[in-house]
């Protein structure tokens, strides 16, 4: 049995490098993956009230967004 962690492809760790998740989401095509993700949580997190675990271990870019979500509205 192989007890040694996977490799990350070096491609996947130059992608990822580029730039700092917080800022790399908000230019060019990587728009394109914040879009897609949002996408895919708002289809398949609880809705508020909910408890979500990030343990992604980034900036929160999207913990951010769901706690948003999360938060009433004024006036409501």
């Amino acid at each position: 049995m192989n007890d040694q962690p996977p490799r990350l492809d070096p491609t996947v760790g130059a992608y990822y490098a580029q730039t700092p998740e917080e800022s790399r989401l908000a230019i060019g095509p990587f728009r394109l993956e914040e879009a897609r993700t949002r996408e895919l949580l708002a289809r398949h997190v609880p809705p508020p009230p909910a408890r979500v675990l990030d343990v992604g271990g980034a900036a929160g870019a999207y913990a951010f967004w769901l706690a948003d979500r999360g938060k009433p509205t004024s006036g409501h």
